[in-house]
């Protein structure tokens, strides 16, 4: 599943409470995957939340750290 690329800002500003409906057709934790677009300010990086095998993967081109993602995403 690929998140919509508003989600990770809703979800910073507003918690889990802003994207809860978000998902209510899709039962993620069947899926393999799901693809979150994290926009930056300058450029785009990927947070991949893998539920097979219970991890969270981050990818920058620029090689940047995360920030605070799986924080925010565990919340």
């Amino acid at each position: 599943h690929c998140m919509n690329t508003h989600f990770y800002t809703r979800l910073c500003q507003g918690g889990y409470a802003a994207v809860q409906r978000w998902t209510k057709r899709v039962d993620l934790f069947s899926l393999d995957l799901c693809l979150i677009p994290v926009h930056l300010g300058v450029h785009w990086t990927c947070a991949v939340i893998s539920f097979a095998t219970r991890t969270i993967h981050y990818y920058d081109s620029l090689h940047g750290k995360p920030p605070a993602l799986a924080a925010t995403l565990l919340a």
